[in-house]
């Protein structure tokens, strides 16, 4: 997709996350737990990165991925018993890649700061059901269509991708 500008809001929200981030990293590392934060990781077949972001020495799990989430009250009451099913699979990318058992998905309520923490186990069924789908992708011969996405998908603004051949041809 081509680069976009990115709007004062968002780029607001995107700085409250940074500083979520900067005040769980000095909670870990008070607590002595904190191993690494914000630490690239990165498969070469299929093609996929993403960056964690901590560490942790758990006092029953021993290396632990932390996701750490903001989220609105809304969204954060509608948690109930898992974490949201994208960041429960972005996590198992971490987890599987980095061949770490456990991780967690914390998220913190942007209204009240409130916590909940999910703990999430490495899964090779969903790993493998995630690299089958970046197989079968990266095997297609035409672009879709339309967008399979989610509702809030990027791609979703793109009409027959003519936006996108325009923007591949320059």
């Amino acid at each position: 997709m081509p680069p976009s500008p990115i709007a004062a809001n968002v780029r607001r929200i995107f700085d409250c996350g940074d500083y979520l981030g900067y005040r769980f990293s000095k909670y870990f590392t008070e607590m002595g737990m904190l191993v690494a934060e914000e630490q690239p990781t990165k498969l070469e077949s299929p093609p996929i990165s993403g960056r964690y972001d901590f560490l942790i020495q758990h006092e029953v799990y021993g290396r632990t991925i932390v996701e750490l989430k903001s989220i609105n009250d809304k969204g954060f009451k509608a948690l109930i018993t898992d974490p949201k099913t994208d960041h429960y699979l972005q996590l198992q990318i971490y987890l599987n890649i980095l061949n770490i058992e456990h991780g967690i998905v914390l998220y913190e309520n942007k209204n009240d700061q409130q916590i909940k923490c999910f703990d999430v186990s490495k899964n090779a069924d969903v790993w493998e059901q995630l690299l089958n789908k970046c197989y079968h992708i990266m095997q297609l011969t035409a672009m879709p269509l339309a967008c399979t996405g989610e509702k809030y998908c990027r791609c979703k603004e793109v009409p027959n991708g003519k936006a996108m051949d325009s923007a591949i041809s320059g």
